[in-house]
């Protein structure tokens, strides 16, 4: 059987890999192409998977493919996470619980460890799921009033903005801030997978990616307009308000109930944090 994965989001991508393991299930041999062969290469497929390594044609490989993942209704009218759609779309029953993709060994040797790990970017940089870059320097003083030390690495695409937009404004500390654009997503799991406190990411491929990855003490910082199925990971605790409504608090009680669940291995579900619009924390569900 021949499976196109289209598109080159690393998202889409991610949330492809346990349908295709499902798949893999049920074929004696599984023939697959990429529209972005990165994540593909982070996965742990069955032996029977094989990944094409060759440029896509986007057109002729709809046509040719046995099965072809295609986002173009999801985007439409799918109200559900995108795991769960693309089970559907293979003619696959739909787990009750998300499955996790399943990721091959990340090496940690020679990574440097940070406090915290933030991917502060979505494809929609004005969308949604982003945020104004001025509420960032809040988090970040944030951070850095609950921890005075605290390193922070900041991750990005090649061609996310940059320099950092904190020249003005509480959170213009740049010695406790390092960047990291354009690193292979091995290198950039790495990286989370050694934070020492906490993740922080929006609804993003690198919130795939940390969902994928297991990371424990991940928090996603997620608009109130994003679909509750967007935003939504095992294991992960979502703050679902404006950032700027974060203070040194609310940041902490996040961290400490994000490094909480480091020490839960069978941490059930995701926890929903909601803010009122002083900032103050209402409510922890575990």
């Amino acid at each position: 059987m021949n499976v196109f994965v289209s598109g080159s989001k690393i998202g889409d991508a991610i949330c492809a890999i346990p349908v295709i393991c499902a798949l893999a299930e049920r074929f004696d041999r599984l023939q697959t192409l990429w529209g972005n062969l990165e994540v593909a290469d982070l996965a742990n497929f069955p032996p029977n998977v094989t990944v094409l390594r060759r440029r896509v044609d986007d057109d002729a490989d709809r046509i040719l493919a046995d099965l072809t993942f295609d986002w173009t209704q999801y985007r439409g009218d799918y109200s559900g996470h995108p795991t769960s759609y693309l089970f559907a779309q293979a003619g696959l029953p739909v787990p009750p619980d998300l499955p996790r993709p399943r990721l091959g060994v990340i090496p940690l040797l020679g990574i440097q460890a940070y406090d915290f790990v933030v991917a502060p970017f979505a494809d929609d940089h004005h969308g949604e799921r982003s945020f104004p870059w001025g509420d960032w320097a809040t988090v970040f003083y944030a951070l850095r009033s609950a921890w005075p030390t605290c390193s922070i690495l900041v991750v990005g695409a090649k061609d996310d903005p940059k320099p950092w937009p904190l020249d003005e404004g509480p959170g213009r500390d740049h010695e406790a801030v390092e960047y990291l654009y354009g690193a292979p997503l091995r290198t950039v799991v790495a990286c989370m997978l050694s934070a020492r406190r906490a993740v922080l990411t929006v609804d993003s491929g690198p919130n795939r990616l940390a969902w994928a990855a297991g990371v424990p003490n991940h928090i996603i910082l997620a608009s109130d307009v994003v679909p509750q199925e967007w935003a939504s990971y095992p294991g992960s605790l979502c703050y679902r308000s404006s950032v700027r409504h974060l203070n040194a608090a609310s940041v902490m009680t996040f961290v400490r109930a994000a490094n909480q669940a480091r020490t839960h291995r069978d941490f059930p579900s995701t926890v929903e944090a909601v803010s009122d619009q002083r900032g103050l924390l209402k409510q922890v569900q575990w």
